[in-house]
């Protein structure tokens, strides 16, 4: 049993012997029957220690086997650096490995040195850890979020199966979690008014030119999304040729619509002033130097001019500009403590409509969404929250 051992080596059982390797350090060799050989340094020069460190080592290896273990430790790492090695060139492996170091490693690797011996009680205790982690950053987490990550944590658990680290019986049960359909954030009617009205009257609360354009656009930007419906990532990427003012609609092309699919959105009235204006200030922009807006220019872009050329440059995100405005209004969460984003202007186009009476599929259709999805995170616009509209007086003769 074991190979045998080199010029130098101490050995202390069949199967079990020191040596050293171009290094002071002694190191360990471990081999039982039918297992693949352990070479690991011991991390001391002293031989005595070295010995006593090896039989531990031997001990340990022998009470793993006999228990079906793996006779190494397998260290979160080793795991799911293997995991990804298997993955391939598969579409969905960026996603896991970035989830893998958002949110496994930084738990497993500490909290679990061994994952062969991970265990349901490990599952919970992360299960745990993952959502204070998300509180102390300020955000919500879902129970769908939490079961898309998990999804994951099952495939790494299934691969250390197929590895040998622990059986099927042995493996530890991630149960998937009971999602409720989640409210979207939304700006209620009055705090709406509160965003653009706030928005507006920031534009002349600085005398800096380029500020003031900034703040001009995210007003235009605000009562565009709200009046749209449409999502941030194609309304940075609207271009003047979407744009049919005749008719009011913004002829999304495939190219930037999540479905891959084009899409005609119905403008309501406001979104389409505000386009006017953007278009207006753009054009006396452009005019003085002899150009003019194309069709390929972005509607959503502030003017740049440096070293005698000018043009239209386009803005990638509100982000930052966004949440400084909720600060100034005092609302960055909503009623039930979610953040609110720029995607929640497309949640109160959403909640509007819907309190006015728009019909269901009419609005999936023009959000390019499913009725479903209107169904499960727009439910909470009910009979009750119409009250208002409902129950208010048209004239006084009732």
């Amino acid at each position: 049993m074991g190979r045998q051992p080199a010029k130098g080596s101490i050995v202390l059982r069949y199967g079990l012997h020191l040596f050293r390797r171009d290094t002071t350090i002694w190191q360990v060799y471990i081999k039982l029957d039918g297992e693949k050989p352990v070479r690991k340094s011991l991390k001391t020069d002293d031989l005595n220690e070295a010995k006593e460190l090896a039989w531990k080592a031997y001990t340990e290896a022998t009470k793993r086997q006999i228990k079906g273990q793996p006779i190494r430790r397998v260290t979160f790492k080793r795991l799911v650096d293997d995991y990804l090695l298997s993955m391939g060139k598969k579409p969905a492996r960026q996603y896991h490995k970035d989830t893998i170091k958002r949110h496994f490693d930084p738990y497993f690797s500490t909290k679990v040195p061994d994952f062969s011996q991970v265990s349901d009680s490990d599952i919970v205790d992360y299960m745990q850890w993952r959502r204070q982690k998300s509180v102390d950053q300020g955000r919500t987490l879902t129970d769908k979020t939490l079961n898309r990550e998990n999804i994951v944590l099952r495939q790494i658990i299934k691969h250390a199966v197929k590895r040998g680290y622990f059986s099927k019986d042995q493996a530890p049960v991630i149960e998937s979690l009971k999602e409720q359909p989640n409210r979207r954030p939304n700006f209620t009617r009055e705090d709406y008014k509160t965003l653009w009205q706030t928005a507006r009257k920031r534009i002349a609360e600085t005398a800096k030119t380029d500020l003031q354009e900034q703040r001009r656009l995210l007003y235009d930007f605000i009562i565009f999304m709200a009046n749209t419906g449409i999502r941030p990532s194609e309304a940075k990427q609207l271009r003047w040729r979407h744009v049919d003012f005749k008719d009011k609609l913004i002829k999304l092309d495939a190219a930037i619509t999540k479905n891959k699919k084009p899409r005609e959105v119905v403008g309501r009235d406001p979104a389409i002033t505000r386009m006017r204006a953007i278009r207006r200030r753009q054009t006396a922009f452009l005019k003085p130097h002899g150009q003019s807006i194309k069709q390929s220019d972005f509607v959503f872009a502030l003017p740049r001019s440096a070293g005698g050329s000018v043009r239209l440059e386009r803005v990638h995100t509100f982000k930052t500009s966004f949440r400084s405005l909720l600060k100034a209004c005092g609302f960055e969460y909503d009623e039930h403590n979610q953040r609110h984003s720029i995607t929640s202007l497309r949640h109160t186009y959403a909640t509007l409509r819907l309190i006015e009476g728009t019909s269901i599929d009419g609005l999936a259709d023009n959000m390019g969404t499913s009725i479903r999805m209107i169904q499960d995170h727009y439910g909470h616009v009910t009979t009750e929250e119409r009250r208002a509209d409902l129950t208010k007086m048209r004239d006084k003769s009732g």
